[in-house]
């Protein structure tokens, strides 16, 4: 939303009464999108080369069910849940004592949190 104001035309209001002229802020626009065009083409080598990895998991799934009659949403509720729990724990590993201190007292204050450390 540009200003009216006489000579102000082409300054762009931002938070925190920040003002910036749109040809300051849209090279680092640009920037940022070429970074972005990298990252997509990463994530889409990614995507294609896990598709054999994702196809095995869903034979694995497919073979779990037929052998044990177990439904699909509960395996596939269990295997987030511990996915998730090994994510938060190798966060948890990377965090300083310090850091660890804090995030547990702030999870204390958040009782059902708590059992995330």
């Amino acid at each position: 939303m540009a200003n009216n104001i006489k000579g102000k035309e082409n300054v762009v209001p931002f938070a925190g009464d920040n003002k910036a002229k749109p040809a300051d802020v849209a090279r680092f626009i640009t920037d940022i999108e070429e970074v972005q065009k990298n990252i997509d083409k990463v994530m889409s080598d990614a995507r294609e080369a896990c598709a054999p990895h994702r196809d095995d998991i869903k034979e694995i799934k497919r073979e779990a069910h037929e052998a044990t009659n177990v439904a699909r949403a509960s395996m596939n509720h269990v295997i987030a849940a511990r996915r998730s729990t090994l994510k938060l724990a190798q966060k948890a590993s990377r965090l300083s004592a310090e850091h660890q201190k804090s995030a547990k007292a702030i999870l204390k204050a958040a009782p059902e949190q708590s059992d995330l450390f």
